[in-house]
């Protein structure tokens, strides 16, 4: 099922998402630690992690930077939030190209 609609083409809807996402990332920058290397990433981080991975699916708002805001709220330095961030698109980039693949050969 396409994650499309209404909200997908509304430039309110885009712009909002912008703002918020810079306003997010420009609080975690300001509060947060920047203690936790990448050997400190626990099941739980993944998960908060990943769950932030997903509200990229909001228009105007994109995957690493979603990813890595969360990271610096979880106390991850900047360097560890962005390589997480990286290693956590591989199974997301990897899946949608087989679902595309498996679209294309039906």
């Amino acid at each position: 099922m396409p994650i499309e609609g209404v909200f997908t083409k509304s430039t309110t809807v885009i712009a909002s998402s912008l703002i918020g996402l810079a306003l997010l990332l420009w609080l975690a920058e300001k509060v947060a630690r920047h203690y936790k290397t990448i050997d400190q990433v626990r099941w739980s981080d993944a998960l908060w992690v990943g769950l932030a991975q997903a509200m990229a699916l909001i228009p105007g708002s994109s995957r690493s930077g979603t990813t890595m805001t969360a990271a610096l709220f979880l106390g991850f330095t900047r360097n560890t939030a962005a390589r997480f961030s990286f290693l956590l698109s591989i199974p997301a980039v990897l899946a949608s190209g087989l679902y595309e693949l498996i679209k294309y050969i039906k």
